[in-house]
């Protein structure tokens, strides 16, 4: 098995993902790479829903692709009726949110932000 977030098998868990998002209209799927910025996962991919309803359904059916497609199966954080769930499938993290939390924590820009520091520090090698 390749190292953690190399090969097809990274690409192969997004593209499923990705694909069950579009398929429960998930609102403004998005996909942040962490590759080399933190251990918790090499891929965030970021939506949110309309209502707790479309949550679970949005959860429901990634689990479900994933499972019948790669027979992968998520650790779960976050309840059915809660405003952020997480599916986590190692090297992939699925955020969902709903709209007001996914404003709120803003994760992307997190990400960013986080990054553009880091380019904006000095090189001690100077």
């Amino acid at each position: 098995m390749p190292p953690r977030g190399e090969g097809v098998e990274t690409q192969e868990k997004l593209k499923v993902i990705l694909e069950a998002l579009e398929d429960k209209k998930a609102v403004d799927p998005e996909v942040v790479d962490l590759a080399g910025k933190t251990l918790v996962a090499d891929y965030f991919v970021l939506a949110h829903s309309t209502s707790s309803i479309h949550m679970r359904s949005v959860t429901e059916g990634v689990t479900d692709a994933m499972r019948e497609k790669l027979g992968e199966r998520a650790r779960q954080e976050g309840e059915r009726d809660a405003n952020w769930m997480l599916l986590d499938y190692g090297d992939v993290v699925l955020h969902v949110f709903s709209e007001e939390a996914r404003r709120i924590y803003d994760l992307n820009s997190l990400w960013q932000t986080t990054e553009k520091s880091r380019l904006s520090e000095p090189d001690a090698t100077r």
